[in-house]
């Protein structure tokens, strides 16, 4: 029989194998969803600017959410 190691998708040092591939997935979907919120926005008032706010928002958002999962990644216990 053949040891797959921790259950659960877990890495041997005790974080998920897809740790990193979530803040990916995060920083796309923030910056993203900013940028088609502001998409919209600019369909609707036929101006410009929008689609800046919308990035810049997406941007700032996913950067918060990054310094969220940093702080929990490092409140977890070693070992």
């Amino acid at each position: 029989m053949v040891d797959e190691g921790p259950a659960g998708g877990e890495s041997p040092k005790g974080g998920t194998d897809f740790t990193y591939l979530d803040v990916g997935w995060r920083m796309l979907g923030a910056v993203g969803t900013g940028l088609l919120g502001g998409w919209l926005v600019k369909r609707w008032i036929h101006a410009d600017w929008p689609l800046a706010v919308g990035g810049a928002v997406g941007i700032a958002i996913g950067m918060y959410d990054l310094i969220l999962m940093a702080s929990k990644m490092a409140k977890r216990p070693k070992g």
